[in-house]
Order: structure tokens, then C-alpha cells, then sequence
């Protein structure tokens, strides 16, 4: 199935790779058992993402409540709109907002 979704030139050379050339970044959503980081793809994604210097946002859920950390402030963080109703203060208002993400979820 590999060879399928590669060609014949690699994963460099790849539908996948060319898309992430041209993304800004990428958001990376972890589920309840932390599957995301077995899966190859997800580990190209982020290596890609990461060489290239663009932004990677990590999002999860717990205890039913979203949680994402985000590499600059979002602009819930800078004091506009948030559909949650909060209001946001820049870099402290990032801070606390990702106080609570479960990093177990990272290991």
C-alpha cells in the first residue's frame, strides 16, 4: 500500500510531501490513546513541518474540554473574539490557556 500512496519517487517526491510544501503549517490532533505518534505519516508530517521552520499546533481532548498549545499566541490570546466567550491577554492569556493540556497524552 506504501508504494500506492508514494509513486514511484519516495516520499519526498510525494502528493503528501508537495501538499505540506505549501501548507503554513500543520495542526496535529492527538486522540484518547496517543495513536497519532506510531503512525509513520504523522512522524513525516511533523519532521517536514519541523525542518521547514513552519508552525505546528498540538490539539487534543480531555475530561470534555479541547485543549491545543499553539507555538505564538492565538488570536484568542490577543483579546479578540473567542467563540468560548473569553477575551484573552497575549502571551500570558497563552500561557494559562495551555496550562491544562494532558502532556500525557504526548508520551
Amino acid at each position: 500500500h506504501i508504494t500506492e500512496e508514494l509513486g514511484d519517487g519516495g516520499p519526498l517526491r510525494s502528493p503528501f510531501f508537495r501538499a505540506l510544501e505549501r501548507a503554513d503549517g500543520a495542526l496535529l490532533m492527538i486522540d484518547m490513546d496517543s495513536q497519532v505518534t506510531t503512525r509513520m505519516w504523522c512522524g513525516f508530517e511533523n519532521v517536514v513541518i519541523a525542518t521547514q521552520g513552519k508552525s505546528l499546533a498540538v490539539a487534543t481532548a480531555a475530561c470534555d474540554k479541547g485543549h491545543v498549545v499553539t507555538p505564538q499566541p492565538a488570536p484568542v490570546d490577543r483579546g479578540q473574539k473567542d467563540p468560548f466567550g473569553g477575551d484573552g491577554k497575549g502571551q500570558q492569556a497563552q500561557i494559562e490557556r495551555q496550562a491544562g493540556f494532558p502532556v500525557e497524552r504526548l508520551d
